[in-house]
């Protein structure tokens, strides 16, 4: 009975070490990704990013002489 403990004693602070370990390098990627991104690119007087300043994609900026995209990233399945 003492093994068993002994071992579940010890699966639960190796999986409790693994979930912490996860944490803590994903708290520090997210603070090293906002210091890239402040030192490559600047807020304007709004305090918004360059490509957060122009975010209307309504239909009615659309031109109508616009060629639709095609999505061709696809597998092309049955064609030569």
């Amino acid at each position: 009975m003492i093994k068993f403990f002994i071992f579940f004693l010890m699966t639960c602070l190796i999986c409790f070490k693994i979930i912490t370990r996860k944490l803590t390098s994903k708290e520090k990627k997210d603070t090293a990704d906002d210091d890239v991104l402040q030192t490559m690119f600047s807020k304007d007087d709004n305090g918004k990013y360059p490509w957060e300043t122009d975010t209307d994609d309504s239909p009615d900026r659309i031109n109508k002489t616009t060629r639709r995209l095609k999505d061709s990233t696809g597998a092309k399945r049955g064609r030569w």
